[in-house]
């Protein structure tokens, strides 16, 4: 009679903590964290582990990291479920602590060797140390799981901060076979193929990440740059005066802006552009007279383009833009073909791997031949 009475019992007791279990499981998936924690803390019987390590992710759910590592700390032995060493893991790794954090996930590698996410958190403890193997690590996920998009992502994040472009975009764009509006991985492809000068390529990438996402001003920046790149002028303002509109205080954008809006022929805008930059930062002299100069060239005020440019040219002698913009105002306003010759000369003489040196060369040999066959007195054009 005994023995039936103390089975009774044992299995009164089963039942009761098998609705308490139930009780607090049910209370966790409705968001009662308060209430789990109230439960636990009223109970006048051991929770069992499993009790446990719910009322440790209550207190996470209130917010109350620090009690959340403590429940872990305690009661975890070896043994338990690895789903809650690598709930503890990731707990430490919030809270900064990355040494334990580091410990944890070993352990959990060594467990499960061929899990891409314990390789993963590994390598992001791993980088809080500033230890050498995190980018190991790391790859060692990636070969796991190469559709593990947050090791997708940290990688192509590390070899773009590490200038390995052509590595970065590779993997971004890997990644983005399987998620192609993931906005950060569409930043990286973008700024991979922007530093290696494939300009078309980076615009298309930034384009898709605009449709997606709000993008920081360096986005349109790139964009402007690119498209300058591409001498797709009227692109590259649109995409300066969004960046203007949204910081109107960067005074080298402004600056890029007044020098793209006169290849545009909006000299006006091009005005307005620098005379703001002006006023914003005491821009050199030099600049100055060469953003003027290239707006009275816009304007075909070819004399005042040629003071400003020779102003320019005095302030920095080493100003490659200048002295070819100097060559090209002469050629339009003076009848001089030796005046003009001179001029090209000039920059040649000084810029022997200059960006215009083809073109300069080419109007030297057809002035040359000019001068050869008719000579020419020093007059204005019409």
């Amino acid at each position: 009679m005994k023995n039936i009475l103390h089975l009774l019992l044992i299995l009164l007791l089963i039942n009761m903590s098998t609705a308490q279990t139930k009780s607090l499981d049910s209370l966790m998936a409705a968001g009662e964290f308060a209430k789990v924690i109230q439960i636990a803390n009223a109970s006048t019987k051991n929770l069992n582990k499993k009790e446990t390590f719910l009322v440790a992710k209550a207190y996470l759910g209130v917010g109350n990291a620090k009690k959340a590592s403590e429940v872990y700390q305690k009661n975890l032995s070896e043994g338990d479920a690895l789903q809650h060493y690598y709930s503890y893991g990731k707990l430490l790794l919030q809270q900064n602590n990355a040494q334990q954090a580091d410990s944890i996930f070993n352990y959990l590698r060594t467990e499960n060797p061929k899990n891409a996410e314990y390789a993963y958190r590994s390598a992001l403890a791993k980088q809080k140390l500033g230890s050498e193997d995190f980018k190991k690590t790391l790859y060692q996920a990636y070969d796991l799981q190469k559709d593990h998009l947050l090791v997708v992502y940290e990688l192509a994040k590390e070899e773009l901060k590490q200038k390995n472009y052509a590595v970065a975009n590779r993997i971004a764009s890997q990644g983005l076979w399987s998620n192609p509006e993931n906005a950060s991985l569409l930043s990286i492809q973008g700024q991979a193929l922007y530093a290696r000068g494939k300009w078309e390529e980076s615009i298309a990438s930034f384009l898709k990440l605009k449709k997606i996402s709000d993008v920081p001003l360096f986005v349109e920046k790139r964009l402007a740059k690119a498209y300058v790149k591409l001498r797709a002028y009227a692109e590259a303002l649109k995409h300066y005066e969004i960046y203007i509109q949204r910081d109107p205080t960067d005074y080298t954008i402004l600056e890029d802006a007044a020098e793209v809006a006169t290849f545009c022929g909006e000299i006006d805008k091009a005005q307005v552009y620098i005379s703001q930059a002006f006023a914003l930062k005491d821009v050199s002299r030099a600049r100055q007279y060469y953003i003027f100069a290239t707006v009275f060239l816009q304007k075909e005020d070819y004399e005042r383009a040629i003071g400003m440019f020779t102003q320019c040219i005095k302030e920095d002698p080493n100003h490659e833009k200048a002295t070819y913009g100097l060559a090209n105002a002469k050629d339009r306003f003076y009848a001089d073909d030796q005046k003009i010759l001179d001029a090209y000369q000039l920059y040649m003489d000084n810029f022997p791997k200059g960006n215009y040196y083809n073109l300069a060369d080419y109007r030297v040999k057809e002035l040359r031949k000019e001068i050869f066959m008719t000579g020419n007195t020093s007059t204005k054009k019409d």
